[in-house]
């Protein structure tokens, strides 16, 4: 991913907020797909040449994010 200098790249204040906290960053798979957002396994899947999902982002379908947020005590979402 190409950074210019007068954009913030959040993408390593992500990574950092994961790994300091060690917190689970999920995707929704559906929204990602639509934005073009694909895991390597989305793209074996559907024939594509890139895989574009990096850690510490995974994706998740609603069934495993309902399973997680049951064992949470915090969710932010946006």
């Amino acid at each position: 991913m190409l950074q210019t200098s007068d954009e913030l790249y959040a993408y390593n204040e992500w990574k950092a907020l994961a790994e300091n906290h060690k917190i689970t960053l999920l995707v929704c798979i559906t929204a990602a797909v639509k934005r073009g957002v694909v895991s390597e396994q989305e793209a074996i899947e559907n024939g594509l040449s890139i895989a574009n999902l990096v850690s510490p982002f995974e994706q998740a379908g609603l069934g495993e994010f309902f399973s997680e947020l049951h064992n949470c005590d915090r969710l932010v979402q946006f």
